[in-house]
């Protein structure tokens, strides 16, 4: 929000593990919530589950999903 406020291009890096193969993960997010991943080669799949976080109970969405 800052960034836009200030007319200044705003990322954030992430740096996790894929849930089902456990291989780092390097993403980068921009203001606009556009997505990168930095491992080359890397072919993420990003899909927004169907869940009612409002009682979601377990620790990942992988086992549970």
């Amino acid at each position: 929000m800052q960034g836009r406020l200030r007319n200044e291009p705003v990322e954030v890096s992430i740096e996790s593990a894929c849930g089902h193969c456990g291989e780092r993960l390097d993403i980068v997010v921009d203001q606009d919530l556009n997505w990168t991943v930095r491992q080359p080669g890397a072919e993420v799949l990003i899909f927004e589950p169907d869940i009612d976080w409002s009682h979601f109970e377990g620790r990942t969405i992988v086992p549970d999903y």
